[in-house]
């Protein structure tokens, strides 16, 4: 069985003074608003089916990469070097990489604002605060047609909960509305949906509709945790825990996942984010 999070009577056979915790609790409650709720954004491509992308010149910067040679190898996102990610992601979403960890089959990118993950075919963009995912998605898919001859967009997700604040959000994310016609007007026919009470904690998806759907078995599994107490959140500042290594023992996440390679961040004065 694992124990997800360290108790306060052990935490203080650590060596942890209580006042510990009363500084967390006076961090956590001084902290300014941060908007938590993730934008997620899931595409797929390929180099054959579908229809093609249009031709869509990029405005306003001269700076995007410029188009590589021609290159005999297999279609590929991972092609993109991170200082290429890193140049669409501070200039159109509004976020940098931090660092990277990769295997056979992914690179993973710790973002300033959450992450990014990189498939051959597909890549993940989630990002939180007031970030714009959706203004970096025409750069990528320009990038990935030219560098990586992806040219067809299989299947699009977005979806994202409730804002805390919607007020803070900026173009193209101030409403549901808006994020639905900016993408419809990329990809054209789509579906949008909003589960849940309009006066609750709805939640926003939109898909493409697209007869060429990706055939590829895909599932995304997520799990949302708001209105934590303050003594969970309290491994989550440096005045409990010092690194992040420790925050991720403290919360058991190397015992229920021991096989993992983790590449973790903790943030001052609080805030964790891992990839894995």
């Amino acid at each position: 069985m694992v124990d997800p999070i360290v108790s306060s009577s052990e935490f203080r056979q650590r060596n942890a003074s209580p006042k510990i915790y009363q500084d967390a609790r006076n961090i956590l409650s001084n902290v300014g608003f941060f908007e938590g709720t993730e934008k997620l954004l899931e595409v797929w491509l390929g180099p054959e089916l579908g229809v093609p992308m249009e031709e869509k010149p990029l405005v306003g910067d001269d700076n995007v990469p410029s188009k590589t040679s021609e290159q005999s190898v297999s279609p590929s996102l991972r092609l993109i070097s991170e200082s290429e990610w890193n140049h669409i992601l501070k200039h159109y979403a509004k976020c940098t990489i931090v660092s990277v960890i990769s295997n056979d089959k992914i690179d993973a990118y710790m973002l300033s604002e959450s992450s990014l993950i990189v498939y051959d075919n597909k890549f993940i963009l989630k990002t939180c605060g007031t970030t714009t995912p959706l203004a970096a998605l025409q750069p990528i898919l320009t990038l990935a047609r030219e560098k990586c001859k992806l040219s067809i967009v299989k299947d699009v997700f977005y979806s994202r909960r409730g804002y805390s604040d919607p007020f803070a959000q900026v173009s193209p994310h101030r409403s549901f509305d808006e994020e639905v016609k900016y993408l419809s007007g990329l990809f054209g026919s789509s579906s949008a949906y909003i589960m849940g009470r309009l006066n609750g904690d709805p939640w926003y998806l939109y898909t493409v509709d697209n007869d060429n759907v990706n055939q590829q078995a895909d599932q995304t599994f997520e799990v949302l945790m708001t209105s934590l107490p303050s003594q969970v959140m309290s491994h989550f500042t440096l005045a409990v825990h010092g690194t992040a290594e420790e925050m991720c023992e403290a919360v058991g996440l190397k015992s229920i996942f021991p096989s993992f390679t983790f590449d973790l961040r903790a943030f001052d004065p609080c805030g964790f984010s891992l990839n894995g």
